[in-house]
């Protein structure tokens, strides 16, 4: 009988042996991803490189807090002249930041829904924010007059971070070291259905490049 369509991760394509690979000459590709049947093809991709896809989301991660840290305060120098110059301290927030996601799991948190991103980086990002006010006041310092600022930095760091990961995937997400190498077993209308629904979800990070089904008749 036909398999369910289930993803499954593949670690390193690269180590199927050739001969099954070669076995894999009448295929179709529909969505970025190779149909065969009854035998298994492997397309010849580079493995996936979770490290360089974590290290985008960082860098994307500390270019959007920093610069809403600048936008916030330069908003509330605005509305509030009289307030201190942006204090050198509030560039440890975008690297704590970092820190905070990375411990959540965020670099690069392949299998993880957009909820569950937005969630973290919420969570995340309003602790540093929350550590940041406490020493602020601890310290008595002058620019403990920003409070406006300061929250505007906050608010802004809460829509750009998000947004700066969703721009990555629309950019990278066809990139062969973007997310990680998932088989589908089936290749029905419900493998098709999954295929869509990845490609439309790219914040999950799985990339298929192979359908498995032993049904000759569902072959494309």
């Amino acid at each position: 009988g036909t398999c369910q369509c289930i993803a499954c991760q593949v670690e390193d394509p690269g180590r199927m042996p050739r001969s099954i690979n070669e076995m894999s000459r009448e295929s179709e590709t529909i969505d970025g991803a190779s149909f065969a049947a009854p035998a298994i093809a492997v397309p010849a991709r580079r493995a996936a490189r979770p490290a360089l896809m974590a290290a985008t989301l960082a860098a994307a991660d500390f270019i959007t807090t920093g610069l809403a840290v600048i936008a916030g305060f330069r908003a509330w120098s605005l509305m509030n002249p009289a307030i201190p110059p942006l204090q050198l301290v509030m560039g440890l927030a975008p690297a704590f930041c970092i820190a905070i996601l990375g411990f959540e799991n965020l670099y690069p948190g392949i299998g993880m829904g957009a909820v569950e991103h937005i969630r973290r980086v919420v969570r995340g990002i309003t602790l540093v924010y929350l550590m940041l006010t406490a020493a602020m006041f601890m310290a008595k310092d002058r620019w403990a007059d920003s409070r406006g600022g300061f929250f505007l930095a906050w608010a802004f760091s809460l829509a750009l971070a998000p947004t700066g990961r969703w721009l990555c995937g629309r950019i990278f997400g066809k990139q062969d070291w973007w997310g990680v190498p998932v088989m589908i077993l089936g290749a029905g209308e419900t493998a098709r259905r999954v295929l869509r629904n990845l490609g439309a979800n790219r914040v999950l990070g799985y990339r298929p490049v192979v359908c498995l089904d032993d049904d000759p008749a569902r072959r494309g």
